[in-house]
């Protein structure tokens, strides 16, 4: 008995008492719990994502961000206010439905505005409580079946009321997709992958201008039910492979305070921050409210003051946006 117990645990304390000689040595329960079978973790457990499924999930989450941008953008292509465009109602959507710049000023901005503004907050604060995952393909489909409704719409109301459906849905993917990426990548790579996600943006744009050739082959509503059925595609694809695995839920799962404390909180950092942070909340403003203002005016006025040179600014365009604004965000990040 006495040299079965020697035998068993030679050293009590482990590396601790043994000889240098032996310190790399492993011991006898070292040896038993390693070959202890090990059980696999299951998906509800937290079983963290392969390399594969983690480079799936970020393209979806690009694409995602992508098909984002451009049905916010889309209505601002498929208008015309120059004398000839009301012989193509098939392509303008204003002449088919009989609205003017003073509605379209309205339609394209205040809508989609008034939506997003209020909901991006909410939705910061719900990215740190519910499934991300599941709340960017959720609101996929909520803005995909909103980008159709405006194809098919028959009034200037209805488009309105598109827009506003938009803006609730998309306000919550900037949130949760930022936060998704965090959690799939390392600090090193981190600024690189939130850089192309911020490039994302500006291929939007690029597609957005593109789809003035689109709607001159099959007209604005199907313009806008094609990018709706692109969506359906993407939710296809992301139910499946994007995933909020426990370790990623946990932090939310263990937050205690409110949603109202949560809301309160923001609110206090944006208006009782530093004078600095101000200031840039308030450059911010500005910065894409003149964004705002180009985006919105610019294809109305090339085709008003350039008749018939609409597909080459379709091009120059989408150039500009995509190539121009995907290098500066690129080198964003990797600075």
């Amino acid at each position: 008995a006495e040299c079965t117990e020697s035998m068993a645990e030679p050293y009590p304390n482990e590396s601790a008492q043994r000889p240098p000689a032996m310190a790399a040595v492993p011991s006898i329960g070292w040896v038993r719990r390693e070959m202890q079978p090990r059980r696999r973790l299951s998906p509800e457990e937290g079983e963290p994502l392969g390399r594969w499924r983690t480079l799936g999930s970020i393209a979806l989450l690009l694409a995602v961000y992508v098909h984002n941008q451009w049905t916010r953008s889309l209505v601002y292509y498929i208008v015309s206010f120059a004398q000839g465009a009301t012989t193509h109602s098939d392509r303008y959507m204003n002449v088919e439905l009989s609205f003017d710049e003073q509605v379209y000023s309205l339609l394209a901005a205040a809508p989609f505005t008034i939506a997003f503004a209020p909901m991006s907050l909410i939705a910061g604060v719900a990215a740190d409580r519910i499934d991300r995952a599941r709340a960017t393909w959720l609101s996929l489909i909520v803005w995909s079946l909103a980008t159709a409704w405006q194809g098919s719409a028959h009034s200037a109301a209805e488009v309105a009321a598109t827009r506003v459906l938009q803006g609730f849905a998309q306000a919550f993917t900037t949130p949760a997709g930022y936060t998704l990426l965090t959690s799939m990548t390392g600090p090193k790579r981190r600024g690189l992958v939130n850089s192309l996600y911020a490039a994302s943006v500006y291929v939007g744009a690029g597609l957005a201008a593109l789809s003035i050739l689109l709607d001159r082959v099959v007209g604005w509503r199907c313009t806008l039910h094609i990018s709706a059925a692109i969506g359906v595609v993407l939710v296809l694809m992301s139910i499946p492979v994007l995933r909020e695995t426990r370790s990623q839920l946990k932090p939310t799962l263990t937050h205690q305070s409110s949603w109202i404390g949560d809301l309160r909180q923001s609110a206090r950092l944006v208006f009782l921050s530093q004078p600095s942070v101000r200031f840039l909340l308030l450059s911010s403003v500005l910065r894409f409210g003149a964004g705002l203002s180009i985006a919105v005016w610019l294809a109305p006025w090339v085709r008003l003051a350039h008749p018939g040179r609409e597909a080459h600014f379709a091009l120059c365009k989408a150039l500009i946006s995509i190539v121009a604004g995907t290098t500066s965000a690129l080198c964003g990040g990797l600075l």
